[in-house]
C-alpha cells in the first residue's frame, strides 16, 4: 500500500523506491551550524531523493496522526508568540530540557509507536509498509534533524508523554506546553513547579518510548523577579511579550549598519524582525523613529 502510494506520487518505480530506501542511511549530507554556547549542532540533510520519499511519508501518513495539543512546535498557527501568550499570566515558570532530542526517537520506538497507534489509524497498513516507511524516515535507526518527516514524527510519537505530563500539570493547577525538546511548566503558586519537576521526571523514566533523557544542566527555574522567557520570547513584569533587551541592541546595530551587511545577515534580519513585528509591533515603531520607516520597511521587504 505505502509502497503504491509514494510510486505514484514521486513516479519513480516501486524496486527504485526499495532501493534508495534500503540505502537511505548512506544518502545524507553531513554539515554544523554553531549553536548558542558556542559548540555545533550537526545537521544531516537527506538527499533529494529520500526527501522526495519523506515527503510523500509525511503528507500521506505522518501528517494525519494526531498530535497533542499541548505540543506547539512545526505546527500550523502555533509559533513562538502563540505558545510565550500561554505562559504570560503566570508568575513562576519552569523550562525542562530533553537531551539530543531527535536522536533518542530510535528505530524501535517507531516500531512500537506505529504497532500501537498507527497501525489504528492505518489498519490496511502492514509490517512491510511500515518497514517501508522507517527506512526512509530513519538514519541508522534514529530520526535526524534535518529530515522532512523528522518534526512531524517527533510530535506524534510524544502525544502519551504530552498526555500524562498534562493530566499531572492540571491536577495541580499548572500550565504545560512543549515546543520540540523545550517543556515549559507556568503557575501563579510559588513551589508547585519543584513537585513538577520530580513528578515529570518520574513520568519520562518510566516511558515504554520514546526513552528521552532530561537534560538536567538545561533545567531553569524562574520568576517575575528574574526574568521569564519562554522559546526566546521575554514576559515582562507587566505580562507583554517582548524580544528582550539583548536582542534589540543586537538588532539596532544590525540596522545602523543595514548597508555594509552580507546577503546572509541582511536574510536573517528580514526574517527575524517580521517576527518582532508579530511578537512586539510597538519596537518597530520605535526603530521607524530613529532609523526611519523607508530604512525599516527596506529590510522587511528584502528577500
Amino acid at each position: 500500500m505505502l509502497l503504491e502510494l509514494i510510486s505514484k506520487n514521486t513516479l519513480i518505480e516501486k524496486d527504485q523506491v526499495l532501493d534508495i530506501a534500503n540505502k537511505a542511511s548512506t544518502l545524507y549530507a553531513r554539515f554544523t551550524i554553531p549553536k548558542k554556547d558556542g559548540s555545533e549542532r550537526l545537521i544531516y540533510q537527506p538527499s533529494m531523493a529520500i526527501r522526495a520519499l519523506q515527503k510523500v511519508v509525511y503528507d500521506g501518513v505522518l501528517d494525519k496522526l494526531p498530535v497533542h495539543d499541548a505540543c506547539y512546535a512545526y505546527r500550523k498557527g502555533r509559533g513562538l508568540k502563540e505558545h510565550a501568550n500561554i505562559h504570560r499570566n503566570s508568575k513562576y515558570l519552569l523550562r525542562i530540557d530533553l537531551k539530543d532530542f531527535f536522536e533518542s526517537i530510535t528505530r524501535s520506538d517507531i516500531e512500537k509507536y506505529c504497532n500501537e497507534y498507527v497501525s489504528k489509524v492505518f489498519p490496511i497498513f502492514n509490517e512491510g509498509d511500515f518497514n517501508l516507511m522507517i527506512d526512509i524516515i530513519c538514519r541508522k535507526n534514529t530520526i535526524t534533524i534535518g529530515s522532512v518527516t523528522s518534526p512531524s514524527l517527533s510530535n506524534s510519537i510524544c502525544y502519551n508523554l504530552d498526555e500524562k505530563i498534562s493530566r499531572l500539570s492540571d491536577s495541580y493547577g499548572v500550565k504545560y506546553t512543549r515546543y520540540a525538546d523545550d517543556m515549559f511548566f507556568s503557575t501563579t503558586n510559588k513551589n508547585i513547579l519543584k513537585i513538577i519537576q520530580k513528578e515529570v521526571s518520574s513520568i519520562i523514566k518510566k516511558l515504554d518510548y520514546p526513552k528521552l533523557t532530561i537534560n538536567n544542566k538545561k533545567t531553569r527555574h524562574s520568576s517575575k523577579k528574574n526574568r521569564m522567557s519562554v522559546t526566546g520570547v521575554v514576559i515582562t513584569v507587566d505580562k507583554k511579550l517582548s524580544i528582550g533587551r539583548d536582542k534589540k541592541r543586537f538588532i539596532r546595530g544590525q540596522v545602523y549598519n543595514w548597508k555594509n551587511l552580507s546577503i546572509e545577515e541582511k536574510s536573517y534580519l528580514s526574517g527575524y524582525l517580521s517576527f518582532v513585528k508579530s511578537v512586539e509591533p510597538s519596537y518597530i515603531n520605535r526603530l521607524c523613529d530613529k532609523y526611519s520607516s523607508h530604512v525599516i520597511q527596506e529590510i522587511l521587504r528584502f528577500s
